[in-house]
Formats: C-alpha cells, sequence, structure tokens
C-alpha cells in the first residue's frame, strides 16, 4: 500500500525555530557567574573635610611658655593656608577668658606670623605715662572670648583650659561653676560654627590623682557630642606623668612647681613637643577625617569556604 506524505504548514516550521531559538538564549542567560568574577565593591562617600582659614588657641600657663610656641609652630604646620593665633593667660581658666579677667603672672598672644607679644600692663610690657590712666585699670587682662572670636572667626578652636579649675573643690560642689563656664565656652565656639578641641588639664604632682581622673572624665561627659575631648591624663599619655620626671630626674621640691614640665629642661621640651603634636593630630582627624579606602573583596567560592571550614589552619 502506498502511504502519502503530508508536509507541515509553512508556519509551524517557523514557529519551531522561534522556540528553539528562545530556549537557546534563555539558558545562556542563566549560566551562573565564575565565582573568580564576583566581586563586593564597598566605594563609601567622602569623608566631609572642613576648610581651615583661621584657628584660635585658648590656653593657660602651658599654652604662655614653651609648649604653646610648639603648639602654635606645629599647628601653622598643619594647616599652612591658615592663620593661627594662641593667646595663653597665666593662672586663668574658662572664666577667665569669658570675664576678660587681669593676670598677675601674664598673659601673651602668638599671632598669625609666629610673633609672640605680651599683653599691655603685663610684667613684660608695663603701661607707661603715654598709655594713660586707663592702661593700669586695664592692665594684663585676658583677652574676652567673644571678642577673640568676633575678630578672628576661628574655623578651628582649641581649648587648652582646666588646669586653675580643679582646686575649685569636689565634684558636688566646686565643680558645679566649672559645668556651667565649660557650657558657656562650648556654646560660643559652637555658635561660630568652628570645630572645637578641649585639651583637659594635664598631671599635677601633688594633687590626687583619682581626682585629676575624675575631672578629665568630667570634662569628657560635659562636652560629649559638642567638642573632641584629648584626654592629657597619664593614664592615656603616659609621658606627662608628672611624677614620673621628677623621680627620674631626681629633683627636689623646691627644683620644680609640680605642673610645668618646662623644669625639665631638655626632657620637659621632648615632653611638651609630644604632647603639642599629639594634640594637633587629634584636630586633623576632626577636621580631615581621612577617607575609608574603596575596598574589593572577591566572593569565596562555596567549595572553597568547604574546605576552609575542614583545614582551618592551611595557608
Amino acid at each position: 500500500m502506498e502511504h502519502s506524505c503530508h508536509k507541515p504548514p509553512i508556519w509551524t516550521v517557523f514557529l519551531g525555530f522561534l522556540l528553539l531559538a528562545s530556549s537557546v538564549h534563555t539558558s545562556v542567560l542563566a549560566t551562573p557567574p565564575d565565582p573568580a568574577e564576583d566581586t563586593v565593591k564597598a566605594s563609601p562617600s567622602p569623608a566631609p573635610v572642613k576648610v581651615i582659614r583661621s584657628v584660635l588657641v585658648l590656653a593657660d600657663s602651658h599654652g604662655a611658655g614653651y609648649f604653646g610656641r610648639q603648639l602654635h609652630k606645629i599647628l601653622r604646620k598643619a594647616y599652612p593656608d591658615a592663620k593661627v593665633t594662641l593667646v595663653g593667660a597665666c593662672g586663668k581658666a574658662e572664666g577667665g577668658f569669658l570675664g576678660g579677667n587681669s593676670s598677675h603672672c601674664g598673659v601673651i598672644t602668638i599671632n598669625r606670623w609666629g610673633r609672640l607679644q605680651h599683653v599691655k600692663g603685663c610684667a613684660k610690657n608695663p603701661c607707661t605715662e603715654a598709655d594713660g590712666p586707663k592702661c593700669l585699670k586695664r592692665a594684663c587682662r585676658t583677652p574676652k572670648l567673644r571678642t577673640l572670636l568676633r575678630k578672628i572667626k576661628p574655623d578651628l578652636t582649641i581649648v587648652q583650659l582646666g588646669g586653675n579649675s580643679w582646686y575649685m573643690g569636689s565634684m558636688e560642689k566646686g565643680w558645679r561653676r566649672v559645668v556651667k563656664r565649660v557650657h558657656t565656652v562650648a556654646d560660643l565656639i559652637l555658635k561660630k560654627d568652628s570645630a572645637c578641641v578641649w585639651v583637659t588639664p594635664s598631671d599635677h604632682f601633688y594633687w590626687p590623682q583619682d581626682s585629676q581622673d575624675a575631672f578629665a572624665a568630667f570634662y569628657e561627659k560635659t562636652l560629649d557630642g559638642r567638642c573632641t575631648v584629648f584626654n592629657s591624663r597619664p593614664s592615656h599619655r603616659p609621658y606627662l606623668n608628672y611624677r614620673e620626671s621628677v623621680e627620674a630626674l631626681g629633683l627636689k621640691r623646691r627644683q620644680h612647681d609640680g605642673i610645668h614640665y618646662g623644669w625639665f629642661k631638655a626632657r620637659g621640651r621632648t615632653i611638651s613637643k609630644q604632647w603639642a603634636s599629639d594634640i594637633v593630630s587629634l584636630a586633623l582627624e576632626v577636621t580631615h577625617p581621612k577617607k575609608l579606602p574603596t575596598s574589593t573583596t572577591q566572593a569565596t567560592p562555596p567549595s572553597a569556604q568547604s574546605d576552609q571550614a575542614v583545614a582551618p589552619n592551611s595557608p
């Protein structure tokens, strides 16, 4: 018997061709990627950098000496485009800069060119007849913080005060006044949109160590979220241990005053330089935070993960 062969319609052939092409294309897209090419790239946004055109330093007697000159010098190198002004008021703390009180032991300023000047009326820059009677009334006064902020307009303010505030008494009594003054100083600085770094008092030979540690912690708590605090206690900066230097040099009571490192001569200069350098390093972290490096982490294939679990000590 002879069988007839019927050819399928042309449209069915064309449809089959389309289905075949579609299945091939889908299989290609479904092919898993090569693990070696599977990478995770983290590209964090650039860290904010504050432009520093002017720097103000408020300091006590430490700043009025060798330490202050070194701090000013290092700041000028760290911020070469900024005008750096340092004011060191001997015997003064936060209240001295708020009220503009006179200092019995001197007030100095180091201007943006590094020139040291003694405030008019101080022992090293006494009033003369030509200055008139007003000079004697305002002799050796600490410049008011409000005035300094208005004139200098600092983008960065470093406060190295507090060594003359500890003696006000215990945390429950005398330090309450310090809290108000610290808040006032911080408020004035932050209102000027200035970055703020606050340096706690360094070590004192005669004051109880636990009380000094508590005082530094008091500053950290009071300024939390407002100013970055540089803790100068020996527990954080061993080189600032005053008693250790006294014992190492074999000094007697009359050979030091219990607080200023200048009595240690060469050792004291080294300490002061290190202290100033560390403060500036923290300031740079505040104003120029380091950008996190872009990381490229290659994903580990599942097989390699299982191998590591079995042989954790393998190279």
